[in-house]
């Protein structure tokens, strides 16, 4: 049980921080398709 709790903590510790950088990739990647547009 904590072993498994500890293992889900360490996944979101890994997950969080490539989420966050993969919305800021997409982010500026829709604004260029909008700037691109107009």
């Amino acid at each position: 049980m904590h072993l498994m709790f500890l293992r889900a903590l360490y996944a979101s510790v890994i997950i969080s921080p490539a989420a966050s950088c993969h919305t800021f990739f997409y982010r500026s990647f829709a604004t260029l398709l909008l700037q691109r547009r107009i």
